[in-house]
């Protein structure tokens, strides 16, 4: 079991997007194995939310997910409201289009660094990220999340008369 959810249940949801297609305009539909350290351009990554994770009122959004693969991978989500996670669940399909893709290593505390030990999960924990900087580039359930959960924006332009 990961967390609290079966792995029966996660390869339903693996099998759910196994086959979905690329989205309209970008090259292949690849799961998280086939996608690069950086960005991905022409590529289009299926997911399904597990569970939220991180603080819900602090960006960047955090989302535990898994790919066609039932591989999980953490989906970091920027400037959105803190409402995106509200009503989202594992029957929702998150598509991210040209995935950014960065490995997260984080350093946890052990007996060598002045701490009693912790016994087994010391030292050094590596996970996949895959980052959105543009709310345009996720969409839920084949629509733009852009207009549901992303902040207005106000642009001006300046220039010299």
């Amino acid at each position: 079991r990961k967390g609290k959810i079966k792995a029966k249940r996660i390869v339903q949801l693996a099998d759910q997007i196994k086959n979905a297609p690329a989205a309209e305009g970008y090259g292949s539909a690849v799961g998280l194995g086939d996608l690069r350290e950086g960005r991905n351009e022409g590529a289009t990554l299926h997911l399904k939310p597990l569970l939220p994770v991180g603080a819900a009122d602090a960006p960047p959004a955090h989302f535990l997910c898994v790919d066609r693969t039932g591989a999980a991978v953490v989906l970091s989500v920027y400037h959105v409201d803190r409402f995106l996670g509200a009503g989202m669940t594992d029957a929702d399909t998150l598509t991210v289009l040209a995935p950014r893709l960065l490995t997260v290593t984080y350093a946890r505390p052990g007996a060598g660094q002045g701490q009693q030990s912790a016994g087994e999960g010391e030292g050094e924990v590596r996970y996949p990220c895959v980052q959105v900087f543009d709310p345009s580039l996720l969409l839920q359930n084949d629509r733009p999340i852009a207009r549901m959960y992303a902040p207005p924006v106000m642009a001006t332009d300046c220039f010299d008369a």
